[in-house]
C-alpha cells in the first residue's frame, strides 16, 4: 500500500501533538487568572510582566489588562494621597486648637 507519509513524518507528526496536549494540560500556576489577578491586589502593576508573558492571551487582552491595572493603581494612588492629606489637615487643626 502507498502511504503519503512515511515514518519518520508520524513519528514527527506524534511527537508534535503529544507536545500540543502537554502545553495545553500544563498550565503553570502564575499563569491562572486566579494567580495573576490575586497577584495584582497584592503586588499591583508588578504582576504585569506575568500578564505579558502568558501565552494563551492575545495582545489585545493583555494590552486591555495592562490597561485596567494602571487605572485602578493610578486612582488609588490618588485615593491615597487624598487620604493622608485630609488625616495632616485634620492633625493641623487639632494641634491649632490646643
Amino acid at each position: 500500500m502507498a502511504s503519503d507519509y512515511n515514518e519518520e513524518q508520524l513519528k514527527k507528526a506524534i511527537r508534535e501533538v503529544m507536545q500540543e496536549e502537554k502545553v495545553k494540560a500544563k498550565e503553570s500556576w502564575y499563569h491562572k487568572p486566579v494567580s495573576i489577578w490575586g497577584g495584582f491586589l497584592v503586588l499591583g502593576p508588578f504582576v504585569l510582566p506575568l500578564v505579558w508573558s502568558h501565552p494563551k492571551y492575545s495582545v489585545l487582552k493583555k494590552i486591555v489588562i495592562s490597561i485596567i491595572m494602571i487605572v485602578v493603581t493610578i486612582l488609588l494612588i490618588v485615593a491615597c494621597a487624598k487620604i493622608i492629606d485630609h488625616f495632616y489637615s485634620q492633625a493641623r487643626e487639632i494641634l491649632d486648637l490646643r
